[in-house]
Formats: structure tokens, C-alpha cells, sequence
């Protein structure tokens, strides 16, 4: 998200590294918007429901700051750079919990499978 503040910032110092992370950046967004339908339903089926509005939350997460990033980057009236100054105050709100958030959710499904409380074990217990 840096690279696009500053190329909306008219950084070009690093303007060609910035190229390559920019295409790295889209190849994620590209491939965690494929599967991202098929983690949620998968996460429903094996962990129950409330696994699978964590992982929405989570998504709709992932989902704001990538939005804000495409905006950023191609200069467009949601830019997180106004008047030639960019201000990460706005992906730090965003991003701040987010790792804890994972971290927890990983830790709960962690316990679940130990506990081998998934998928058809679930309905056993």
C-alpha cells in the first residue's frame, strides 16, 4: 500500500521496484479474490457458521484496505493522498487490529481441530 501512496505522491525514486511490487500486490488480490467464496464456504462446512462470519469479517477487512489501495494507486477521488499529501492514518485504523484478528482465528480453529470438533465430527459431539 506505501508504493501506491507514493506514486499518487509523484515519488519516483524507486518507481521500477515499485512496478514489480505493484504487479506482486494485484497477483495476491487477484488470487485471494478467487478463492476467497470457496474459503468461506469451506470454513461454514467444516467449522460451523460462526468460523464463517469471522472469516467474512476478516475478508470485508482485507476487502476496505485493498479498495483503499487501488484508490490510492490509480489517483481516484477515495485516495488516502489528498492535496499532495498522503496520510496512512486511514490503513492503520484498518490494519492495526487485523493481525490479532487473525491470530485468533487461527488459534480458534487450531483448538477445534484438536478438539476434533469439525466437519462431520461436529454434528457427533
Amino acid at each position: 500500500m506505501y508504493v501506491a501512496i507514493r506514486k499518487a505522491l509523484g515519488d519516483k525514486t524507486r518507481e521500477r521496484q515499485d512496478v514489480e511490487t505493484w504487479d506482486g500486490y494485484e497477483g495476491a488480490v487477484l488470487n485471494w479474490m478467487t478463492h476467497k467464496n470457496r474459503f468461506a464456504a469451506q470454513a461454514s462446512r467444516y467449522f460451523g457458521e460462526e468460523t464463517h462470519g469471522r472469516l467474512q469479517n476478516i475478508q470485508d477487512i482485507f476487502h476496505k484496505a485493498g479498495s483503499l489501495t487501488a484508490a490510492t494507486y490509480y489517483a481516484t477521488k477515495d485516495s488516502v493522498v489528498k492535496d499532495g499529501k498522503g496520510d496512512t492514518g486511514e490503513f492503520d485504523a484498518i490494519l492495526e487490529p487485523l493481525e490479532d484478528k487473525l491470530l485468533e482465528f487461527s488459534e480458534q480453529m487450531i483448538r477445534e481441530i484438536q478438539n476434533q470438533n469439525v466437519g462431520r465430527l461436529r454434528s457427533m459431539s
